[in-house]
């Protein structure tokens, strides 16, 4: 999409926070993270961010969208996510 980012691992982390709907890096990464491991769940499962809400009505889209990319460059991703992190603290 054409919105304007930060480049880098700023850039990553505003993108994936804007399709999760997170702003905390932390939720971004343990999110991701869930994508890349799982299969995905059903869709009346309850929300993979640990809300109580069902799944259908809060991450599917996202879901879907970024379990797309490949499983390579998600983990990539992940890590260039987790080394902006590191450099924050």
């Amino acid at each position: 999409d054409l919105n304007e980012r930060s480049h880098g691992e700023k850039g990553l982390v505003e993108y994936y926070g804007e399709k999760l709907k997170r702003g905390n890096i932390s939720e971004i990464i343990y999110l991701l993270k869930y994508i890349l491991d799982k299969n995905g769940p059903d869709r009346v499962a309850q929300r993979f961010c640990g809300r109580n809400e069902k799944y259908r009505r809060c991450h599917r889209d996202a879901y879907r969208l970024l379990s797309q990319i490949k499983k390579e460059d998600l983990f990539v991703h992940i890590k260039l996510i987790i080394g902006y992190q590191n450099k924050l603290i």
